[in-house]
């Protein structure tokens, strides 16, 4: 899988708000926390979204900064903590925001 492969499959996951949590990676259906990696993961916040789709760890080290320039700008609203947008802090509607730039996510060339 591509870079973007693995962002806009992790977008897509996180376009249904029944699949995603917050403080947390990821949880089970008992909303149990567990490892993004895990098989009974079924709801994901956005970090747990991209290492569950990168289970390989192919992600380069540097994709968050560049991502979060991204969401950055398509939040236009200082959401930004580090090189990560704040999942947790995030509004409903933020979070589609971010769901959907992740799933329309494109390598700049």
């Amino acid at each position: 899988m591509t870079n973007e492969q693995i962002l806009r499959k992790a977008g897509r996951i996180l376009k249904d708000p029944k699949k995603r949590t917050r403080k947390a990676y990821a949880r089970n259906k008992y909303r149990h926390s567990v490892l993004p990696t895990s098989p009974s993961a079924c709801k994901f916040c956005l970090v747990g979204a991209i290492k569950h789709v990168d289970k390989d760890n192919v992600l380069p080290d540097g994709i968050f900064d560049i991502l979060g320039e991204r969401l950055k700008a398509a939040l236009n609203q200082e959401l930004y903590s580090g090189a990560v947008c704040t999942w947790d802090a995030a509004t409903d509607k933020q979070q589609d925001i971010i769901a959907n730039t992740l799933a329309n996510y494109r390598e700049q060339s």
